[in-house]
């Protein structure tokens, strides 16, 4: 299926003069002469605000009319629609209100201006995108999309929103990027002293030569020069061939589809399969591309079929479409399971170094909202699963979908008025995890020392401070990601590495030890039962347990297989004196003990004591700057020459 082609034009008047080119006409089939032949869906949003002024609204109107007869409009030809906006935003007219030029003109002029306090532009572009750009409004597939946006200043939420102005600004880029991801090619016009060029030029597509255009007052906007150009550029932008968006990317990609008895028809159900087809039309599919899995639920979950089951495109569509619907009540807490659980194992086919989505779509709230919030707790705490989450109708929890959702919420969440519209989304939804809305890290330099990790037999354990000064939950995931994401950096499915997980705070906990997973999936597992407790900071219980029970051959430790101990806590030891005791015993053991301090309340004398060697003290500022070290930790732990170290040093020493 050939993805829908759409141009969306913002055209945002500012203030410079601009030297504007004459254009060679064309002629229509009506004999007049417009500059434009082609057909196109066709938004206007224009600035409202107090500003601008009525007689110069008035000014703004005459542009948009003149613009538009440049075009041969009608059903069958160019569509019109306009939203206004100031600290209001109104959809003046949609696509398909009006079926001849006569009444789009007439419907232009009655416009009223609104002399509104504030200029919410972000408000409008998210207004365009997602109820003017829809199929239940006239938008038509395959049709060409063009957004004008004209307005005379900078972002402004007034009083309308809690924003300062600039994050107002960072709003409406995010609004302008959103249409640029639907493929929308974006033309910024400003009129007037009082723009921002950085806001503008934040608007527009590249190349901004071609897409930002500025104008000194509303007297140069409407000139014949000046809507000639803006029609010739809108009628003549092209984009690139369609092409696999993911095919670069390979993705292991789980749909969960509600089928509760709320959808009421097969056929509306239907529209959830046609959503999940269109976007396997936008990917490679294959075992070196793009995988996909489906699970389904209502009153139970049903794990459709795996990764490994479809590895071609055309196989891959049949089997979605033919998927039965049921009817029942919301258990969307047992899809999220079955996904964790099911889905992403290595036994169903998925893959290890691919990105992992979950993609739920759901028309009403959990049936079990407290189980569904312990089940999208645990997808967070390994953070290798970007979960996207689309609310379909009126019915569903916003807050709900947002906790399933990956962060940003903005980015991850989906709403859409009904399962019709399902189809409007796919590609601004594909292009959310094929291009992703922060850049993918740089591949980073991989030196001599790390490669050689993964050919390293290591016997990793992590302490895991757990104590009361991190206060919640969600604190203490942040460890646990960081864990999640060092295994990275070593091998454990080819038996090369092993790793045991502790916590401490009044008490240690062994959450498992070295020899209780022997993959990477199974440790992904484990890391998503652990659980936050409030208590002291008793470092030195830690340290003995770890000693007495966790560095020992019973509990999975291997006789001559280096000895890694990353100890991570964010205050100072309860006893400090029991602590200097018990780390002497590790350090008889020779283990290769780092250190990790998290915040200002650190005793760094006691990271350096509990430290192999005080290069191997890490200090970070808070739970998130965890990631900023963990390239620089692997480092320490694989960089130094094994056979420089004397094998003793690995062997267990003699209970003290």
């Amino acid at each position: 299926m050939t993805p829908s082609l759409y141009i969306c034009i913002l055209f945002l008047v500012v203030g410079n003069s601009l030297g504007l080119p004459r254009v060679k006409r064309q002629d229509s089939v009506l004999g007049r002469k417009r500059v434009c032949g082609k057909i196109a869906d066709l938004a206007f949003v224009i600035d409202s605000s107090r500003s601008i002024g009525e007689t110069e609204f008035k000014r703004e109107l005459d542009f948009v009319r003149e613009v538009l007869q440049e075009f041969e409009l009608g059903r069958d030809k160019t569509r019109v629609a306009i939203v206004s906006f100031s600290n209001v935003v109104n959809t003046e007219f949609n696509f398909n209100q009006f079926s001849n030029e006569d009444e789009i003109l007439n419907a232009v002029s009655r416009i009223i201006y609104a002399a509104g306090p504030a200029t919410v532009t972000y408000r409008a572009l998210n207004q365009t995108r997602r109820g003017v750009f829809t199929p239940g409004v006239g938008d038509r597939p395959g049709v060409p999309n063009v957004v004008i946006v004209v307005t005379d200043g900078g972002t402004n939420p007034g009083r309308v929103d809690p924003y300062t102005k600039d994050v107002g600004k960072a709003r409406t880029l995010a609004e302008a990027d959103e249409l640029k991801v639907m493929g929308c090619h974006v033309f910024s016009i400003g009129v007037g002293p009082h723009i921002d060029p950085s806001e503008l030029m934040g608007i527009a597509s590249k190349p901004e030569e071609k897409y930002y255009l500025q104008v000194d007052n509303f007297d140069k906007l409407n000139t014949r020069a000046l809507t000639e150009m803006v029609a010739y550029r809108a009628c003549e932008v092209q984009d690139p061939p369609p092409e696999p968006l993911c095919e670069a990317s390979p993705t292991d990609i789980v749909f969960i589809l509600d089928k509760s008895t709320s959808l009421r028809t097969m056929t509306n159900y239907m529209e959830e399969l046609n959503f999940v087809k269109g976007v396997i039309d936008n990917l490679a599919i294959g075992p070196d591309h793009s995988q996909v899995s489906v699970i389904t639920f209502s009153t139970e979950s049903k794990f459709e079929f795996p990764f490994k089951r479809y590895q071609d495109k055309e196989s891959l569509k049949r089997a979605v479409m033919r998927l039965p619907w049921s009817k029942g009540d919301t258990y969307t807490n047992l899809a999220l399971k079955d996904m964790l659980d099911l889905a992403f194992a290595p036994k169903s086919g998925a893959r290890t170094g691919v990105a992992k989505i979950g993609v739920i779509v759901t028309d009403g709230a959990s049936t079990n909202p407290y189980k569904t919030e312990e089940m999208a707790e645990r997808i967070h705490r390994i953070r290798n699963i970007n979960m996207f989450a689309i609310g379909v109708g009126d019915a569903f929890n916003k807050d709900e979908l947002a906790m399933i959702a990956s962060e940003p919420a903005s980015k991850h969440v989906f709403e859409v008025k009904d399962v019709q519209a399902l189809s409007s989304i796919t590609g601004l939804f594909t292009g959310r995890f094929c291009r992703p809305v922060t850049p993918r890290p740089t591949p980073r330099p991989t030196p001599a020392p790390i490669k050689d990790c993964r050919y390293r037999d290591l016997d990793v354990v992590f302490l895991l401070d757990k104590s009361t000064s991190l206060q919640t939950q969600t604190n203490f995931n942040k460890e646990l990601v960081f864990v999640n994401d060092f295994l990275d950096e070593i091998d454990i499915d080819s038996g090369s590495a092993q790793v045991a997980v502790m916590t401490f705070s009044d008490d240690p906990k062994v959450e498992f030890p070295l020899n209780r997973y022997n993959s990477r999936f199974g440790v992904e597992q484990g890391l998503l039962g652990v659980k936050y407790t409030y208590g002291n900071t008793y470092t030195d219980r830690a340290i003995k347990t770890l000693v007495d029970d966790v560095l020992r051959i019973q509990s999975g430790a291997r006789p001559g297989v280096m000895k890694v101990v990353i100890i991570v806590t964010d205050g100072k030891s309860t006893d400090p004196y029991s602590l200097a005791d018990q780390t002497a015993r590790l350090h008889r053991m020779s283990a290769t003990v780092f250190a990790i301090g998290v915040g200002e309340a650190i005793d760094q004398s006691e990271l350096r004591m509990m430290a192999s060697e005080s290069d191997n003290v890490f200090m970070v500022d808070d739970l998130n700057a965890l990631q900023n070290i963990r390239i620089q930790l692997a480092s320490r732990v694989c960089g130094n020459d094994r056979n420089s170290i004397p094998l003793d040093r690995f062997r267990l020493g003699p209970r003290v």
